[in-house]
């Protein structure tokens, strides 16, 4: 076996270990539920007008997963397979396309940071539309690859440029944009013998791609492509947060990153002058979708985020090891486990994506709800956890419980309700997860003791309790956990940045009990 198929074979296993190892505590997230809530239809043409016309994404996935669900049901790793295995296919397409414009020893190098990154492996294990998108861009580039710089016009590379490209307009507009982008520059570099099979190969993709121009059209017309209004405009910091997120906010990472591809290059002349035009291409293909994106959603509706860019990222990748030669040696092999190992230490240390994978909060806040309610009684544990009717429903019978849960995601109630909500409650135990402060606060003055308190990924949980029961003995016991409490909110709130939501309430319980 060649040394280069021994080395590419070590990274793909070094990128399967990192996106299956831990992947038994990672439950669904808030966007995966959202797309299980939009799976409940009879009919095809109820999940069109119910499920998918009102979200701001293409039919492809949701579609694509209505299927899926009836052969193999639903659950976090049926759901997530499929994304995973195009996860782990996108590290030897990586390699295939860079060795297609440069050499093999550059496809290394653009196959590790795809192994390693988190931008790639956090996509790939949830079930969204974008590693898929960045699956099908990559085969379509390959094939463009093909037809384009190595002047393969047989049928079958048009057939698949055409399919390819469909696919990707149907599963995410920026998907579509890079498609389109990547056709449209196509036509610079096709000579006349060829510009009528390569016309073939665009129209084939828009002929598959014309069903879907309704529900284009659809969610164009109600406001544009943005996200019901969730998301903010781009700032220009975003620019620079995006490439401090490739690097997992790690300047080590970075230095290390920049340090091993410069060691790698050869920056020159001749190299300049053969690849010139295919880093042109790198830079236009990378370029564009940002500045289209970025505009988009300062002007129209917001759509920017670092999840819309993943498809334009190859060319990134390929930017960076257009001066990276032929010729191997151990400076190179050096460098690209410098990469690796960088990137592996700062998505363990730096970006703790190990932890992260077992704080969604939505799992566990049912997770505790039984451990009370099997400790207090059913009856004695009410809960206000913010999720869906369906969602809890599906917790539900995967823990087999029964909540009470008196507050789901799209209840609007104003804070007289919402106390009149807590006031009718008899039960000396209450759960809530995913509620805003103003709401905590309304808790605070009917269970004023906080037994437990779990921080988590974009929300936290919290046990109350009533004065005057058993609570006073069981807080004895916890007392020596408080302070440890208090340090985790903290450490949150001034080295992660993130906005506490509860700390006065820990305060409060130190004071009254210490």
């Amino acid at each position: 076996m060649k040394k280069q198929n021994c080395i590419l074979l070590i990274i793909i296993a070094i990128g399967v270990f990192l996106r299956l190892f831990g992947i038994w505590n990672f439950s669904f997230m808030h966007d995966e539920l959202s797309v299980i809530n939009r799976l409940h239809f009879d009919t095809f043409s109820e999940l069109i007008d119910k499920g998918i016309i009102i979200d701001g994404h293409p039919a492809g996935i949701q579609v694509f997963l209505w299927f899926w669900i009836k052969l193999f049901g639903i659950s976090e790793l049926s759901l997530r397979f499929p994304f995973i295995v195009m996860g782990i296919l996108c590290i030897p397409l990586m390699y295939i396309l860079t060795k297609k414009w440069f050499n093999e020893t550059a496809g290394l190098f653009t196959a590790a940071i795809v192994s390693v990154s988190q931008y790639t492996i956090i996509y790939s294990l949830i079930a969204r539309p974008y590693i898929a998108g960045l699956f099908f861009v990559l085969l379509l580039l390959i094939v463009w690859t093909k037809m384009l710089l190595e002047g393969d016009f047989r049928w079958r590379n048009i057939l698949f440029f055409g399919i390819f490209a469909a696919t990707s307009a149907y599963i995410h507009h920026f998907s579509m944009l890079t498609a389109f982008l990547i056709a449209l520059i196509g036509f610079l570099f096709t000579n006349k013998n060829n510009i009528l099979k390569y016309l073939s190969a665009c129209f084939l993709g828009l002929v598959l791609y014309m069903p879907h121009f309704p529900i284009l059209l659809y969610q164009i017309g109600v406001g544009g492509l943005g996200f019901d209004g969730w998301l903010a405009s781009p700032k220009p910091s975003f620019v620079c947060y995006y490439f401090k997120y490739l690097f997992h906010f790690s300047w080590i990472t970075g230095l290390g990153i920049v340090f091993a591809f410069i060691l790698s290059s050869k920056i020159n002349k001749e190299q300049w002058m053969s690849n010139k035009v295919k880093i042109g291409i790198a830079i236009l293909l990378f370029v564009t979708p940002f500045v289209i994106g970025y505009l988009y959603s300062s002007y129209v509706s917001p759509v920017l985020q670092f999840s819309s860019l993943i498809f334009s990222f190859p060319f990134l990748l390929l930017l960076a090891a257009a001066f990276i030669d032929s010729k191997r040696n151990i400076i190179k092999i050096i460098s690209l486990f410098i990469v690796i190992l960088v990137m592996v230490f700062s998505l363990i240390s730096t970006r703790e994506h190990y932890h992260f994978l077992d704080k969604q909060w939505y799992e566990k806040s049912i997770s505790l709800s039984k451990k009370w309610m099997e400790k207090q009684g059913n009856d004695n544990v009410d809960c206000f956890l913010r999720m869906s009717k369906l969602s809890i429903s599906y917790y539900e019978r995967k823990k087999n419980i029964s909540l009470h849960n008196h507050f789901h995601s799209g209840d609007e109630i104003d804070e007289f309700s919402f106390q009149k909500k807590i006031e009718t409650l008899e039960s000396n135990f209450l759960i809530a997860a995913g509620l805003s402060d103003v709401q905590l606060e309304i808790i605070k003055l009917y269970y004023p003791i906080l037994l437990e308190y779990e921080p988590c990924f974009t929300s936290e949980i919290y046990v109350f309790g009533k004065v005057g029961t058993n609570i006073e003995g069981m807080l004895k016991s916890t007392r020596k956990n408080l302070f440890l409490i208090l340090f985790r909110v903290l450490k949150m709130n001034f080295f992660q940045s993130k906005s506490v939501t509860y700390p006065s309430s820990l305060l409060h319980v130190l004071q009254r009990y210490y």
